[in-house]
């Protein structure tokens, strides 16, 4: 499980100062490492430090002086000088560098408004009241998919399709079949939108690219969902998560072809075993 209180610990350790004359007050210190009350709420989430009680606090406070204390002794022990160490030094300095760059660039990104997912949800309101059974074929790469559709136009059996090409053994041994899905359930915004775009019994998506290869989806059935309208405020938090990941990605994508363009980048793949 993700240990929220560890990661904040690692990053006051990171941010812990020599003694300096400092207007905030010292809330440890060890050797010349200084942990103040102003580093300490400042690099704390708001929204999590809120929910923080004393002994929470003086647990993270403790933590952060075992942290030093092991520091100090890996230091004295001159495990710092290591090849292998330095290099992991390095790679987290740079990593903390380019998530903070990261992030203050999409902080000046327009976010999500509450009339996009307003708007997003009356466009699919019946999408969303409608559960739909599919079958899906995930393939490695474009190659594959584009072979698949190839004769799945030929009129091939999309279910013998899945089984012969299908990565995913699961759904691969049903002739992909998955059963019926509400919206939402596929948790992936782009299979979101692949099924959003089959309109009739039978219909075939294009190949649609994830982390987990290339999926083709077709829509078998569809029926009313049985257990109540499904309403703005149901949808509203997984629509705005939905409209954001997309729109962040692509402002992440813009970012790294325009720093592309200036700084020299050289990729062996072949190297790769």
């Amino acid at each position: 499980m993700f240990n929220k209180s560890l990661v904040i610990c690692a990053i006051l350790a990171v941010f812990s100062t020599s003694c300096k004359k400092n207007d905030s007050k010292i809330l440890a210190k060890v050797g010349k490492s200084v942990l103040t009350e102003e580093q300490f709420y400042s690099l704390i989430p708001p929204e999590y430090a809120a929910s923080l009680g004393i002994d929470q606090k003086k647990e993270l406070v403790k933590m952060w002086i075992n942290t030093e204390l092991l520091y100090e002794g890996a230091v004295k022990s001159k495990l710092n000088k290591e090849a292998d160490v330095k290099l992991k030094l390095v790679t987290l300095q740079k990593q903390m560098l380019a998530n903070d760059y990261l992030e203050k660039y999409l902080s000046k990104i327009s976010g999500v408004t509450e009339q996009d997912v307003k708007k997003y949800f009356d466009e699919r309101k019946d999408y969303y009241n409608t559960e739909r059974e599919i079958a899906q074929i995930i393939v490695r790469d474009e190659v594959d998919a584009n072979k698949v559709m190839a004769q799945l136009k030929e009129g091939f059996d999309f279910s013998k399709l899945a089984k012969e090409y299908s990565i995913d053994s699961a759904s691969a041994f049903n002739g992909g079949v998955m059963g019926y899905i509400r919206a939402g359930d596929l948790s992936i915004p782009e299979l979101e939108e692949a099924l959003f775009s089959l309109k009739e019994v039978g219909a075939v998506s294009a190949p649609t690219r994830t982390m987990y290869g290339y999926h083709i989806i077709k829509l078998l059935g569809t029926k009313p969902v049985k257990d109540g309208e499904v309403t703005y405020e149901k949808m509203r938090e997984k629509i705005h998560n939905a409209l954001t990941i997309p729109r962040r990605n692509a402002a992440v994508d813009s970012l790294l072809l325009g720093l592309r363009k200036d700084i020299k980048v050289v990729e062996n793949y072949d190297l790769l075993k």
